[in-house]
């Protein structure tokens, strides 16, 4: 018992310390760390989003979310909101340079990295299933 309740607090400390905040931000990166944290983070949302439209498809075909509605908010747009904070938050570190780097190089990457984010949250929220609507 003693064992199991340690491990669950070095995960906690382990959890914490991993965890994305604006005091965790890195605002000198280079041009290819730019380049890298985009696609780690394009990859990591879109995978969120990916995971929300399989529940949220498999709530609906089920009759889940006739039966408990909240199920239907949690599997879609509280998912939705938690990994557009995290990717909000996240992306100011790639486009915050842009205006303030002395480094060229890196001025461009991130300028290509707000118009990569765009393109992200378009595709992400043009879907009819992120919407929780039903396809046609």
């Amino acid at each position: 018992m003693l064992a199991a309740a340690a491990a669950r607090a070095a995960c906690r400390i382990r959890f914490a310390s991993t965890m994305l905040g604006a005091h965790g931000l890195n605002f000198a990166k280079g041009a290819e760390e730019i380049r890298s944290g985009l696609s780690a983070l394009v990859d990591t949302y879109e995978a969120k989003v990916e995971a929300l439209v399989a529940e949220s498809t498999k709530l609906l075909a089920e009759g889940g979310a006739e039966r408990d509605p909240r199920r239907l908010f949690e599997a879609a747009f509280h998912r939705l909101a938690d990994a557009d904070g995290h990717a909000s938050l996240a992306s100011a570190e790639l486009t915050l340079p842009a205006l303030v780097s002395g480094d060229r190089e890196a001025r461009a990457a991130s300028s290509e990295a707000k118009k990569a984010l765009q393109q992200m949250w378009a595709r992400a929220h043009i879907r009819r299933r992120v919407q929780g609507g039903r396809p046609r």
